[in-house]
């Protein structure tokens, strides 16, 4: 089976959070989503002068991991791995697995929302 990381996509007005972690004595405590709350918050400041649209997460292909930022509002870039793999180099019909999903989260959504 073929492990793949991908980090040759095409350009957009994002950022990208490299590594986000909480401690695990501290995890499941919100810490996380304040976190990537206060990030989108951030580059919605009329201080930041970046021109960003979109906030970018190479997450850990893994159900907890996929979830938690669901729930902080992200979505998947692709629809599939497959789809994923293929726009990143794969040949249609290998069999692949992800070691990360591409999400991205519109900062649009959070300028015309009440957080």
């Amino acid at each position: 089976m073929k492990h793949m990381t991908h980090k040759h996509m095409r350009r957009y007005p994002g950022v990208l959070v490299g590594r986000l972690a909480v401690n695990q004595d501290y995890s499941h405590k919100g810490i996380g989503s304040e976190a990537l709350l206060f990030i989108k918050q951030w580059f919605l400041s009329p201080d930041n002068k970046t021109g960003c649209r979109f906030v970018v997460v190479d997450a850990v292909n893994d159900p907890d991991v996929l979830e938690f930022y669901q729930k902080n509002g992200f979505v998947f870039l692709f629809t599939s791995e497959e789809q994923e793999f293929i726009y990143t180099g794969g040949k249609k019909g290998e069999c692949v697995e992800l070691d990360t999903r591409l999400m991205y989260f519109d900062l649009m959504d959070l300028s015309t929302s009440d957080h």
